[in-house]
């Protein structure tokens, strides 16, 4: 006796094809239809200028970075000279934890003092470097939540109508 079950899995699982997609000119008219020629035109260049600020703002990002990148290590080592030892007794090593600390928390080592108590660290003891990098990771402020959403929201609140408190 067949059972309900079997018989619609089987249903299910038999092979069909697909439906076919509509040729290219169908999917053109039913787009200039939607939005008409002008329209498609538009929305194509915003794209385009989209990707391209895109692309820009990342050169540029890229282009700052290594631009101040030695000025940076520099500072580090003027404020922390006990470093300059550490790099002399391993210059490959002590560039390669202070380009993993860049790579991995560039704003840490933007600031000569931070930077310095992880690289001391790390030249300290050169095998818990990656769990050094991780913690920095770990103790770097968080931006952009909800918390900090609304803090701002409060103090926009406030700057615009201090006499109203809507605490």
């Amino acid at each position: 006796m067949p059972n309900p079950v079997d018989d619609y899995l089987e249903t299910c699982t038999e092979k069909t094809a697909a439906p076919p997609l509509p040729p290219p000119d169908t999917v053109r008219q039913g787009f200039q239809e939607a939005f008409g020629n002008r329209q498609i035109g538009r929305l194509g260049g915003a794209a385009a200028i989209v990707g391209g600020a895109t692309l820009l703002v990342s050169a540029a990002h890229k282009a700052y970075m290594a631009a101040t990148k030695s000025k940076h290590h520099k500072e580090m080592l003027d404020v922390n000279p006990d470093l300059v030892e550490h790099q002399q007794a391993d210059p490959k090593m002590f560039n390669q934890h202070y380009n993993s600390l860049r790579n991995m928390n560039p704003r840490f080592a933007q600031d000569p003092i931070v930077a310095g108590a992880y690289m001391r660290r790390m030249s300290e003891f050169p095998h818990n470097a990656g769990p050094i990098l991780v913690e920095s990771l770990r103790d770097q402020p968080q931006q952009g939540g909800i918390k900090d959403f609304a803090t701002g929201m409060g103090l926009a609140q406030r700057a615009a109508a201090p006499e109203l408190e809507l605490d």
